[in-house]
């Protein structure tokens, strides 16, 4: 994981990357004919990266806005064992690379933040899938309203 924040707090970069390598250590058993192989169905490179433009005291003081845009990646990875099956026949949860950005305001005033966010997931309305190959949903606006005393 890697952050950086600019100087004066008007920009934040974070990222981070996972690599795991599960293998199968069977020696004996059902699943000795496996030995060596990834385990089934576990995703094994993923990496996500937020970048935040944000200023404050735009429209009054004490407020702040931001501009955030979110991007994760999961690298294809194969539902069976590596070894089961010719490949061109095989279950494989595709590559995805999904963006969303997201714009914030909060105002403070008198013990009292307002604020709201809108966050549009997907915005390309790339295909994404769960661990079990079911698609997931598409592009997606989401609003929240937040009052706090």
């Amino acid at each position: 994981a890697l952050g950086w924040t600019s100087p004066g707090d008007w920009l934040v970069l974070d990222g981070n990357a996972t690599w795991q390598d599960f293998r199968n250590v069977s020696d004996s058993g059902g699943f000795a004919s496996f030995s060596g192989q990834r385990i089934p169905n576990r995703p094994y490179l993923q990496a996500n990266g937020t970048a935040r433009l944000q200023a404050r005291d735009v429209f009054s003081t004490g407020d702040e806005l931001s501009l955030t845009w979110h991007v994760r990646y999961l690298h294809a990875f194969f539902r069976g064992w590596e070894s089961a099956g010719q490949l061109d026949s095989k279950q494989v949860i595709a590559s995805q690379l999904l963006h969303s950005p997201a714009l914030s305001q909060v105002s403070r005033r008198a013990g009292v933040s307002l604020g709201w966010t809108v966050d549009v997931q997907n915005v390309t309305n790339a295909p994404a899938f769960d661990f079990f190959g079911v698609q997931r949903p598409g592009r997606s606006v989401f609003a929240k309203l937040l009052v706090e005393h």
